[in-house]
């Protein structure tokens, strides 16, 4: 960190990328402490940078387990930055599957919960059931189609393999365990604005070191 907002907002701070380019830039506070944040000179854009596909489990007191199909760059931030989980929920990375850019992964997703949907319509839960627990409003099954949305996620990975270079094969991820209030770890920012300080709450994210040190 150099020092004060030059624009006098209390709610953000000047950085200098010290690890590469030297850049000086405006990064809100939030942003900071939760890792969405990277460099407007030398940042890397989020639908060119990888990626990952990732399969999480919610459990909700007095209402039980619920299945969540995504992607993002960090999804560990994710869960513990961006769902908004409520005191008691837990969270679960189940799998998670590296993919070659931020575009390759969005157009996945989407054919995966075209399928789902269409496949198991009775299985797609409605935002309305976890009002107040989660920051989700769409995309969330039911615990008991597990195994068949592992399966599709496996059949999409080995197609996009056959068709180009694309991430390494599913890793099981069970032993990382979240709960609410629980930091990611570092990442690079979504897909607002360059210079802007913000991350979109749905953006893919990529892991990385912080760039951002003193001085």
């Amino acid at each position: 960190m150099v020092g004060p907002d030059p624009e006098n907002d209390p709610n953000y701070r000047l950085y200098r990328h010290s690890t590469g380019c030297g850049h000086r830039q405006r990064i809100a506070v939030a942003n900071m402490s939760s890792a969405r944040f990277g460099c407007e000179r030398c940042g890397e854009c989020w639908s060119s940078a990888p990626s990952n596909l990732y399969l999480i489990s919610f459990t909700v007191p007095n209402q039980g387990e619920y299945l969540k199909l995504g992607y993002s760059r960090n999804p560990q931030s994710r869960i513990g930055f961006q769902f908004g989980l409520s005191k008691g929920v837990k969270a679960s990375l189940l799998k998670l599957y590296p993919m070659p850019t931020g575009h390759a992964a969005q157009k996945t997703e989407k054919r995966l919960h075209n399928r789902l949907r269409h496949r198991f319509p009775d299985a797609v839960v409605p935002a309305s059931e976890l009002s107040g627990w989660i920051n989700v409003v769409s995309e969330i099954y039911r615990p008991r189609i597990l195994t068949e949305i592992q399966q599709l996620l496996k059949t999409e990975i080995e197609r996009n393999r056959s068709s180009g270079p694309s991430g390494k094969s599913g890793q099981d991820t069970s032993t990382f365990r979240f709960r609410q209030g629980q930091r990611g770890k570092a990442c690079v920012p979504d897909q607002h604005p360059r210079g802007s300080g913000r991350s979109e709450e749905r953006g893919p994210e990529r892991s990385v070191r912080h760039p951002f040190r003193n001085g």
